[in-house]
């Protein structure tokens, strides 16, 4: 069965929206053209009533304290009021190297589709998430992406999870990544206090 409509949320906290933008626009490329409408919406400005229009909704958002975010925990309250017969997915990230961390948030979203009469189609866990700006880094994770796109599509279930090669990759790449944020944020005191 080919999906109508599919809604992507964006979940994550207002500044933590940068890290996953990538994610959210990457799935509605490669879902347009095949799926009759595909639309994103931001969970701070979601208007619930629409949620029933759409068969199949994918949830994208960024760890917070080890878990779903507070928004997406307070929206999820929210559309066990307007509930009908949806698959979920969910792409959930995390700044640690090990994807696993995203796994008890996944469980939390797929509890949450059992007890309101939803498909839990399946999720994409992704670690190291600070460092998806590498190239190399990204591609993998943009394969990973063409995997659940075409689960969608197909109305499959599908369980994926990915992160850096190498743990030290990722520490390498990390500490290029914070000398980086240092100089930037040295620069800026600097020319706070150059001002004063």
């Amino acid at each position: 069965m080919m999906n109508n409509n599919v809604l992507i949320i964006s979940c994550s906290l207002l500044h933590n929206y940068i890290h996953t933008e990538m994610f959210v626009k990457s799935m509605h490329t490669m879902l347009t053209g095949e799926i009759k409408n595909v639309d994103i919406r931001d969970v701070h400005c979601f208007d619930i009533s629409s949620f029933s229009h759409y068969d199949t909704v994918l949830f994208i958002y960024e760890l917070s304290m080890g878990t779903l975010p507070s928004v997406a925990i307070t929206l999820l309250k929210q559309l066990e009021t307007v509930l009908k017969h949806a698959d979920i997915y969910c792409i959930a990230a995390t700044d640690l190297y090990e994807p696993e961390a995203c796994e008890i948030s996944c469980r939390q979203l797929e509890r949450w589709a059992q007890l309101n009469h939803l498909n839990y189609m399946g999720s994409l866990m992704i670690g190291s998430l600070y460092l998806q700006n590498y190239l190399s880094i990204r591609m993998v994770t943009k394969a990973y992406l063409k995997r659940l796109s075409k689960a969608i599509k197909e109305n499959s279930q599908i369980s994926l999870q990915t992160t850096c090669f190498s743990m030290k990759q990722f520490m390498k790449l990390g500490n290029i990544y914070w000398k980086k944020e240092i100089k930037k944020k040295q620069k800026e005191l600097f020319k706070k206090m150059k001002n004063q």
